[in-house]
């Protein structure tokens, strides 16, 4: 029985001893242009302070119209960071 095991033992550890092929080395390298679509580049323009404002209601409206502007580009922004950061993976 002692027999047995060693020599199944023995066919194992042999086995572990085959000769490995050489490791192919890659030499070719691809590249890929990533676009980054049209509507992710422009921003919705920043509000012109232009006019003269009479009211406090009418300086609110600016305000919002300045954030809504900044609020588009920082959203495009973020959308060119996700697909840069997908490509990477």
């Amino acid at each position: 029985m002692k027999s047995i095991i060693g020599a199944g033992t023995a066919i194992l550890l042999i086995s572990g001893c085959t000769h490995r092929s050489e490791p192919q080395i890659v030499t070719k390298v691809e590249t890929r242009q990533m676009a980054v679509p049209e509507a992710l580049l422009t921003c919705m323009p920043e509000p012109e302070a232009r006019e003269v404002w009479n009211s406090q209601k009418q300086v609110a409206m600016y305000l919002i119209r300045v954030s809504e502007a900044g609020e588009d580009c920082r959203q495009k922004l973020d959308g060119v960071r996700r697909l840069l950061a997908h490509k990477t993976l």
